[in-house]
């Protein structure tokens, strides 16, 4: 039984025509179900008996789980113009690229983070938006909405899998390696950029070393793809060698190097 046919099952609504459809959980929504532009389910699970909310609860999780998305607790007016920006084709093209290669549920914190982008863009308030990102996914959700608005979606984590992709041993564990140690310690991470001087970088980590130490931080990632970008690392790594506490740890993959560095207190 497909997903769709499981949902009409529990919601009594006909759900088979639908593709390319959204899942949208809205306490607010005064139906049970409600179908918007034939591809958004709009469920308000409260108006549904215990057992069935638990049933539901528990095909969401499984819809969740192999990768679908469920957008939730956005208000009515919200919902029409996250639609708006979900529809978009340039958004479609990120999620679908991104699809299958990071977790799920960073997918879906992606989604938000597009969205939470483009209010901001046209200048709207997104203190809502971030409130409920960060209830809902904690830390991690913050760090890949900063690691998106940056724009390291697009500049470091995509080159870094289709960097990675085209070596001939790729497995997807080397990129889930990486892709972890950027999202879990992004706040202590500097992403070297071929169109930065070595002066500039050496600069910027100077400066994000010393304002680490004021908050207790000894450690800070430093990333780069290809050739041109590794030598700049080496060049940063051989100018504050007496800054830095131990030797660095190298985490190579081909044209893609990671440098953890733990720099000294004083």
């Amino acid at each position: 039984m497909s997903f769709l046919d499981k949902l009409s099952s529990i919601v009594k609504v006909d759900l088979s025509k639908l593709k390319n459809f959204k899942i949208s959980i809205l306490s607010g929504l005064k139906f049970q179900v409600n179908i918007v532009n034939n591809n958004t389910i709009q469920i308000n699970p409260d108006k549904y008996p215990p057992e069935q909310q638990k049933k539901l609860q528990g095909i969401l999780k499984e819809h969740f789980e192999k990768g679908g998305l469920i957008i939730e607790d956005l208000s009515l007016s919200r919902l029409e113009q996250f639609n708006q920006v979900d529809g978009s084709s340039q958004t479609q093209a990120t999620l679908e690229y991104f699809k299958g290669k990071i977790p799920a549920q960073d997918l879906e914190i992606l989604r938000y983070s597009i969205y939470l982008k483009s209010v901001f863009e046209s200048g709207q308030s997104v203190t809502e938006i971030k409130q409920q990102l960060n209830e809902r996914f904690g830390d991690r959700g913050r760090n890949i909405c900063n690691l998106y608005s940056a724009g390291y979606f697009g500049t470091q984590i995509r080159p870094l899998y289709d960097s990675l992709f085209n070596q001939p041993n790729f497995s997807p564990e080397k990129f889930t390696q990486i892709y972890e140690l950027i999202v879990t310690e992004s706040p202590y991470a500097f992403f070297v950029s071929r169109a930065t001087s070595r002066e500039a970088v050496l600069l910027e980590i100077t400066r994000k070393m010393e304002t680490s130490r004021k908050y207790g931080i000894r450690n800070i990632n430093i990333h780069g793809i290809g050739k041109g970008n590794e030598e700049t690392i080496y060049f940063v790594l051989d100018k504050i060698r007496d800054k830095i506490l131990q030797p660095p740890e190298i985490l190579r993959e081909g044209d893609v190097l990671v440098v953890k560095i733990t720099f000294k207190t004083m």
